[in-house]
């Protein structure tokens, strides 16, 4: 069994991105992490402490990217871990990498007083050519 990254945030996909983000009467931060990725591990108890602290506030989901490749697609997600604060479904800020909690809390700050969204451009054909990186470099590193 694979280790679990966010084991107290729940998860958002492209079937409940409407409900929980776009709806959602308080700002919303994404992150989009996978199972595989050493950096999502190295960031989860950060999230897990966003979770617990910004309760009420802002809403924390996990967005598990191998399971939501439109998600990735629709936001422009070419790395993980990614973070993103939506207010009304609109992202006004977002985050890359491994970075320290200092870095990461400066980004919700800021998106939380935004005037104005970002832009966040949809990668085309990204999901197809991830997957295709993927299953060659698994067919190689095979156990």
């Amino acid at each position: 069994m694979e280790p679990v990254i966010h084991s107290i945030v729940p998860e958002v996909s492209m079937r409940t991105f409407e409900a929980l983000v776009t709806r959602s009467p308080i700002p919303v931060l994404l992150v989009f992490t996978a199972k595989w990725c050493s950096a999502c591990k190295d960031i989860a108890p950060i999230i897990e402490e966003f979770y617990e602290a910004l309760k009420g506030k802002v809403a924390v989901y996990n967005v598990i990217s191998d399971t939501n490749m439109p998600m990735l697609n629709k936001f422009g997600i070419d790395g993980i871990p990614t973070l993103i604060l939506f207010k009304a479904g609109i992202p006004y800020g977002i985050a890359l990498g491994n970075l320290p909690l200092e870095t990461f809390l400066e980004m919700i700050d800021n998106a939380l007083v935004a005037k104005q969204p970002i832009e966040i451009t949809p990668i085309p054909g990204f999901g197809q050519w991830y997957y295709s990186l993927k299953s060659f470099w698994g067919r190689i590193f095979r156990n």
